[in-house]
């Protein structure tokens, strides 16, 4: 080891001599980091360590290198390592054969896909042939979802140039891709999109999923001007596989609720039955989709936050609202957070809100790019800031895409909207429990016991109706959960939905829809109060609202036969026989599985 590290700085002495005197300085009398051509540069600031400064020679004959006799000599070979690592660096290391390479590699990242084949179809065969050549194509087929052929390339280019970690990385994502897409399904691509699922309960998602993604897609083209071609999409069967796709560990999946990803220009989202209760599936969907427009729009340039921020306002284009705003839950998550001076720093959202250590800061970091990004909207009501805003942050530095589309740079406008906030309580506490999404796989998760949060007089009153229930004693049942609503300062699920269904078997569906209204704004993820909704709806007749809010529910927990049975039976009197006949087969698929 010796041996070979003195023949490396004799080599570095002899061929770069002005860089081995600067980094044996930096190391020692003058400031790590610092060049001394840079403003930070002190020769009078020596570093703050302890010891004596002293010569050693690191070759017979050598000039020797500064340090300090209080460090470690361990440590003294990782820094000498690491500077050896920049010094022998030429600066023709980055050099390429492929003149185009950054500006093809840039595209294929920014999923401009037809642009990319285009400038590969345009190499010479000397240059495809290239390690170079080898690795651009792989990189593109990997991203188009052939894994196979882009396995075989990718390998190839790292026989030719076994020093690059980011082929070798991407080779063994494509490995990965390979090995958990040959464990799944594959449907036939449908307007653009390709579906691969776990054969089962999981295939009857597809439907809903594409009729959502396509207007999602139609939606976006009109406000964004810009669209996707083809989009690959796993419903993910595990929390596993969804680790091994995107990158993720589950640990980081299972802290932060995260459901979906979208990256190498595909969606990754987990089938809603791993949920308990199902979690907005088809939100989601678009909100991934919305991902892949941002980063071909800005050129992958658009930092973490203004992707979630936009991503989660234009979720909800698909089912016609213009602008998500913020759930009761998020409203309050905000308001705290601004009271107790906690919102979370822009740049901590980077690189991924998953890398937040729990749901309530991955929720908090949603409200907080809703909110921002709502406050500029709906300032400059021109229509096209957001659209100017991403299109210009392709080429221009955030705050000046900021200073051109809105006429004030980022920093006016977050000091704007931080003040603009209010501190007041648009929420009750008892909601904020609500928002956990709670998976199968965790075990404890399952169980239906009552929430711990409410008083102790409540929860008996709970407690004994749910006994009479059992017994058939409706009625009396009903009195205990009026009690209990009565004595709890705010209406939650735990109390709603019992009361409710016991209004729906004594056939007092106008009472029930009364208590349902405030709950399906206070409680929008909440898939009971949208099932309730559609029986009672149904009971009176009344079919449109009946219709509305069953698809609601469906759009939570698609698992739930009830939910298409009684979609089957609405389609088919309003003579839409091929929506009925989906519902039909879906409701007799859930009913027969349930057995």
């Amino acid at each position: 080891m010796r041996h070979w590290f003195d023949n490396m700085m004799r080599s570095c002495a002899e061929n770069f001599p002005a860089r081995c005197e600067w980094g044996a300085e930096v190391v020692g009398e003058k400031p790590y980091g610092a060049h001394p051509k840079s403003p930070l540069f002190k020769p009078s600031q020596p570093r703050s360590l302890k010891g004596e400064v002293k010569k050693i020679p690191l070759f017979k004959g050598g000039r020797g290198i500064s340090t300090r006799t209080g460090l470690h000599p361990r440590f003294q070979f990782v820094l000498l390592m690491m500077a050896c690592a920049v010094l022998f660096q030429s600066p023709q290391a980055n050099a390429r054969q492929i003149p185009e390479f950054n500006t093809i590699e840039q595209q294929i990242d920014s999923y401009r896909m037809e642009d990319a084949k285009a400038r590969l179809h345009a190499l010479s065969d000397d240059a495809r042939a290239s390690a170079e050549g080898l690795y651009l194509r792989g990189k593109y087929l990997f991203y188009a979802g052939q894994y196979k052929q882009a396995d075989t390339l990718l390998k190839q280019a790292i026989e030719g140039s076994r020093t690059e970690l980011d082929w070798k990385y991407l080779r063994d994502q494509t490995d990965i891709s390979r090995r958990n897409t040959d464990t799944l399904q594959t449907a036939k691509p449908q307007k653009g999109f390709t579906f691969h699922y776990r054969n089962g309960a999981d295939a009857l998602l597809i439907p809903y999923a594409l009729e959502a993604l396509n207007a999602q897609r139609r939606a976006l083209k009109k406000s964004l001007g810009e669209t996707v071609h083809h989009i690959r999409v796993y419903i993910v069967p595990n929390v596993q596989m969804l680790s091994e796709l995107c990158g993720l560990s589950t640990e980081q999946i299972e802290a932060t609720g995260t459901v979906a990803v979208s990256k190498y220009n595909r969606i990754m989202i987990l089938s809603p039955s791993l949920i308990v209760g199902g979690y907005p599936w088809l939100d989601t969907l678009a909100h991934e989709l919305t991902h892949i427009l941002i980063t071909k729009i800005t050129a992958n340039r658009a930092p973490i936050w203004l992707h979630e921020g936009v991503a989660k306002l234009l979720e909800g284009q698909w089912r016609g609202v213009s602008q998500t705003h913020l759930t009761p839950v998020l409203a309050y998550l905000l308001d705290q957070a601004v009271r107790e001076k906690r919102l979370i720093p822009l740049r901590r959202f980077h690189p991924s809100v998953s890398y937040l250590p729990n749901q309530e800061d991955a929720a908090l970091a949603y409200a907080q790019g809703l909110s921002f990004l709502r406050f500029v909207t709906e300032r400059f009501r021109d229509g096209n800031s957001l659209k100017t805003l991403l299109a210009l942050s392709a080429e221009k530095s955030l705050d000046g895409a900021f200073t051109i589309s809105t006429a004030y740079g980022i920093n006016k406008l977050y000091g704007w909207w931080q003040k603009n906030l209010e501190g007041s309580r648009n929420t009750p506490i008892t909601l904020v429990p609500m928002m956990q999404r709670r998976f199968k796989t965790i075990p404890g998760n399952e169980k239906s016991d009552i929430d711990p949060i409410l008083d102790r007089e409540v929860r008996r009153h709970i407690r004994v109706g749910d006994l009479l229930r059992i017994r058939g004693h409706v009625a009396a049942a009903r009195q205990e959960y009026e009690w209990a609503l009565q004595k709890n300062e705010t209406p939650t699920p735990d109390i709603v939905d019992r009361l409710v269904s016991t209004l729906l078997a004594e056939d007092r569906a106008e009472e029930a829809l009364a208590l349902l209204a405030p709950m399906e704004s206070l409680y929008p993820n909440h898939f009971t109060v949208f099932l309730q909704a559609g029986e009672a709806h149904t009971k009176l007749g009344q079919v449109a609202q009946a219709k509305k809010a069953l698809r609601a529910a469906l759009a939570l927990n698609p698992f739930h036969a009830e939910v298409h049975c009684m979609l089957s039976a609405i389609y088919e009197g309003s003579g839409e026989e091929n929506k009925s006949a989906i519902e039909k087969e879906a409701c007799l698929k859930l009913s027969s599985a349930a057995e």
